[in-house]
This record gives structure tokens, sequence and C-alpha cells, in this order.
């Protein structure tokens, strides 16, 4: 099961400033992981997803030119644990440097995919519209936000390392139609607006990739609200003797 669905600078500065300096990506090694977690509520009764954890790891474990760009191989490690079962999904992405700092759809230039699952093994993944469409694997970084909006939201978030007090946040709130959805194995036409509203927040112990994200999204049936949902996804911890969990292939 996959949900999902995040350098070091030396001289502090503000966040907000963070982000006009376009830091750079570290190097190699990087890596930082988060915890997520999915809180629902319909018919005002909240509902906690039963005995279910996930942590996230992305690494930086490569550094390619292919076809005159340069290119970063980023590795997720998914870990779910789900009604006291546990399951680990391993993703691998070569993808060009500038686009993970500048594209919104980072995975429109993908070079390469790979990945490796209890149930299905080492694959490649095809280069199609399944893994394109994906690029929320890749939200952690610049070019996914570009068009999010700048807001005064404090958040104070406690990690292995210590306490990052962020003051400030990005925004964007998206609203779209939904048609079909899944409900028991079978797929029910509905009539449903959807509310989307995510905030990012980043400081300079992550910069650029963000430190925690909240998305909360409310699914309305004409004007009754017929589901909410809040995901958040909160940095745990930040190395940089990160290696890839698979095998090493350019």
């Amino acid at each position: 099961m996959v949900v999902i669905a995040l350098g070091f600078v030396l001289i502090p500065y503000l966040c907000g400033r963070a982000e006009e300096q376009s830091p750079k990506l570290p190097e190699d090694g990087w890596w930082i992981r988060y915890s997520y977690t999915d809180k629902q509520e319909a018919d005002g009764q909240v509902r906690q997803v039963p005995e279910f954890t996930q942590k996230v790891t992305y690494s930086l474990v490569g550094t390619v030119m292919e076809d005159g760009e340069k290119c970063r191989w980023v590795e997720l490690k998914i870990q779910t644990t789900l009604r006291g079962e546990d399951d680990v999904n391993f993703l691998k992405f070569l993808v060009p440097e500038k686009d993970l700092m500048e594209n919104e759809q980072p995975l429109d230039k993908l070079k390469r995919a790979w990945g490796n699952s209890s149930k299905r093994g080492l694959r490649e993944l095809k280069l199609g519209h399944d893994i394109k469409s994906e690029s929320k694997f890749l939200r952690i970084f610049p070019g996914v936000r570009q068009k999010y909006e700048r807001i005064n939201q404090e958040r104070i978030v406690d990690y292995q390392k210590g306490r990052l007090t962020m003051p400030h946040a990005r925004n964007l709130k998206v609203t779209m139609p939904i048609n079909v959805i899944n409900a028991g194995g079978t797929q029910k036409t509905v009539n449903w607006t959807s509310i989307i509203e995510t905030t990012v927040w980043f400081d300079q112990v992550t910069s650029p990739v963000i430190a925690a994200e909240r998305i909360q999204t409310k699914d309305y049936e004409k004007q009754k609200l017929i589901l909410s949902r809040e995901e958040n996804i909160v940095i745990e911890d930040i190395g940089s003797d990160a290696k890839s969990s698979l095998p090493e292939i350019n």
C-alpha cells in the first residue's frame, strides 16, 4: 500500500528568504525521513485509519549526465504498517535536477524509474502516464510548489535533532469535480466537488525541501459535506549517509 499522500544551509535566514535564494539540492548521500498520519471524518464521525502508520524516507543516491542534463537519482523508502502487518516499498527515479527545482510536474522529463516490493519484486517502471502522473511522490521538492502563495502561519516541529520554528508557510487551494469513486471494490458514479488545501512549511535546516505538509480535503455533494480528510507529513530525522537500497542500475 502506497499513500502518499518532503541540503543544508549554514547561514541562518527566514524560510521566505530561503526560497528567494533558490538554494541548491544537497550532495548525494543526503536523506530525510517523514512520518505520515491520516484522519478522516464522515457524517460527523472522526475515523482514524485503523492501526495505520507510515514513514517515508527520501534519499539522493546518485548523479549522472543524461542527454546533456545533470540528473539526480531520488530514492523513496515507504514503510507502512496496517493492522499489524509491515510492508516496505522502494521507488527510484532519475530526474533532471532543474525539474526537481523548477517544474510543477517534475516527472515530465523522467529518464528512468525502478521499483521494488515484497509482492512484485524488482522491476523497471514504465515511463508512460502511470508514472508521469505521480509527481506527488516528489512533492517535497521546490518545483511542485511554484504556484503556492506565501502566508503567515507558524508551525513548530520537534524532530530527532531538535526543534524547528517556522513563522511562514506556502499555501495552495484547488477545487475539482469528482465523477467516480471506488466503493466496496466497485466504481460508483457521483457528482461531488472536492476542495483541497495544501500548506507546506520549510526551514533552513531542511531547505530546499519542506519540513512539514498538511493536506485538507473536503468533498461536497451539492452543499452537503460528505467527507473531510486531513493528512500530515512531518520531518522525523535528516542525515547525509544514504546509500541506495536498489541495485546500482544507471
